[in-house]
């Protein structure tokens, strides 16, 4: 695992960033998911959608490293915040099943009964969304999340 550290924390999320050994820089970000849930959802209301991004341009090489580092900033920050967490993969370079798959299998390995996770897939004429949430194993509004999603 590489070492990470928190750039920001606001009212609008938090940023957290790592460098691996070739020296190429990730963020991991977390910002409130309220736009994503109807007005009325009072237990939506502390959801955060999670992104990933790649600080550098061009591709990066396999590195579990990376798994393994973003897999315990997602761990800190749900502990610290106590919070589900939505996250959304699109269809705009059709790899969005690829991404859903791999946080499946993060979850299957680093999870155990701490967690619960599950995904919908919303179809449009346009493209589609693949929307996954994750939350604690004893919060009893993980259903009602996706129901309560605003989405298209």
């Amino acid at each position: 695992m590489y070492q990470y550290l928190p750039l920001e924390e606001r009212e609008a999320g938090v940023t957290y960033a790592f460098i691996t050994d070739n020296d190429l820089r990730y963020l991991v970000k977390f910002t409130p998911a309220t736009y994503q849930f109807s007005t009325v959802c009072q237990s939506c209301q502390s959801i955060y959608e999670v992104r990933f991004e790649k600080d550098f341009e061009g591709k990066s090489s396999p590195d579990r490293q990376v798994q393994e580092t973003i897999v315990e900033i997602l761990r800190e920050f749900v502990g610290n915040y106590r919070c589900p967490l939505i996250y959304t993969c699109d269809s705009l370079d059709n790899r969005e099943m690829c991404r859903v798959r791999l946080f499946q299998q993060w979850f299957d390995e680093y999870a155990g009964d701490a967690y619960q996770h599950d995904y919908r897939v919303f179809e449009s004429e346009d493209y589609n969304l693949a929307i996954g949430i994750i939350a604690f194993s004893w919060d009893i509004n993980f259903r009602e999340y996706f129901a309560q999603l605003d989405i298209m």
